[in-house]
């Protein structure tokens, strides 16, 4: 964990070392922060992710499953140094839980919003706690970061303006993702139905790419990118495809288009001995497979 510690912090940037420049998208593998023992520290446990049976109730009634499972850090990482945020990027996770997908955006990319969307209302009242030490998170590692990195002569990492992270309690059909760039879906359980038209609803966005752990459905203006084989909280020793989709107005897909028909041969290996000790990080990087349609 970065070391909250003024006085050092004074005697690191005292030094006169050459300014490298800025790092606009940030090395996700670069950081002297140990982002994953704050996230560890700051988040709650999957546990809280439980709900009452009424409010189980409205969320299958919507299309959607309130059975829970998470993606880890290091695949959350994998997946960040793939799509390389930058300032003018807007990302959601769209049934973002406890919101720790949302937090990790905002700590380690330089995206100008990270916005969670979630039915379930005690999920994301329990993720909105985050905000104030989230906030102070950030900003007392971004001083460290740039501080280490004075010392060493590597490019400081570029300061977003307004750079905010929320939760929202919204059901995602009704929600406005009209400014998303980036958007995240742990789709497993939802229904065929919703699928289709929560992809029919971010189809409006020319631009967009779309990460979902289920395949979309067809849209013309949908089109399959490549494929990230990647662990999850509820597999130990099977990880599972994160699909990459971009809509692009400019082509008409066929129907083949929407689905990932080149399939990942490589699997991650995992930790089976115990959830607390994932794959590292920079391992996920080395071993997903990003297939791509030829």
């Amino acid at each position: 964990m970065y070391k909250k510690v003024s006085i050092g912090l004074v005697f690191l940037v005292s030094f006169s070392m050459i300014n490298a420049g800025t790092d606009a998208t940030y090395d996700v593998y670069g950081f002297y922060t140990d982002f994953k023992k704050v996230m560890e520290e700051l988040c709650p446990p999957a546990i809280a992710a439980q709900i009452s049976d009424e409010e189980r109730s409205r969320v299958a009634e919507t299309g959607g499953s309130p059975v829970y499972g998470e993606i880890i850090f290091d695949s959350i990482t994998a997946l960040l140094a793939d799509i390389k945020l930058t300032a003018d990027d807007v990302f959601y996770d769209i049934g973002s839980g406890l919101g720790k997908f949302v937090l990790q955006v905002y700590l380690m990319t330089p995206a100008k919003k990270s916005i969670g969307v979630e039915y379930s209302k005690s999920r994301c009242e329990t993720s909105q706690k985050l905000k104030s030490r989230g906030e102070k998170i950030y900003n007392e590692s971004f001083k460290f970061e740039n501080g280490i990195r004075k010392v060493f002569g590597k490019p400081q990492l570029a300061k977003t303006k307004k750079k905010t992270f929320e939760y929202r309690n919204e059901d995602a059909l009704e929600a406005d993702f009209s400014d998303a760039t980036v958007a995240f879906t742990c789709s497993t359980c939802f229904g065929p139905e919703f699928m289709q038209k929560l992809t029919d609803k971010l189809s409006d966005n020319d631009g967009l790419r779309i990460l979902s752990l289920k395949e979309l459905p067809y849209n013309e203006d949908v089109h399959y990118v490549k494929t990230h084989m990647l662990p999850m909280t509820w597999v130990k020793n099977s990880p599972i495809p994160v699909y990459m989709y971009e809509v692009d107005h400019s082509k008409k897909a066929v129907r083949s288009d929407a689905k990932a028909e080149e399939k990942p041969v490589v699997a991650v290996k995992t930790e089976t001995k115990s959830e607390s000790k994932p794959v590292a990080a920079k391992q996920v990087a080395k071993n997903a497979t990003a297939v791509k349609k030829s």
